[in-house]
């Protein structure tokens, strides 16, 4: 179990693997992510805070401090 285990989620949330490149769209990524132009994610905070959503989490990566500073860009324009 093990082996499959690691297997199965060798390069999760760093890379797309090889294998996956056919069912992994451009369009399946935009449509389950938060992949996008600033602009573009602005506009959907900006729907989730007119549903009523008051909070937002994400995952930053803990290698990557840098990326807390992009998503503060894009909070600033909600």
């Amino acid at each position: 179990m093990n082996a499959r285990y690691l297997s199965n989620n060798r390069g999760h949330m760093m890379y797309l693997r090889p294998e996956k490149h056919e069912v992994c769209t451009p369009e399946l990524i935009r449509s389950v992510t938060w992949t996008a132009s600033k602009a573009e994610l602005r506009e959907r905070l900006r729907a989730l805070k007119e549903a009523g959503y008051s909070q937002f989490a994400l995952n930053s990566g803990y290698k990557y401090p840098e990326r807390l500073e992009e998503w503060a860009e894009v909070f600033e324009g909600v």
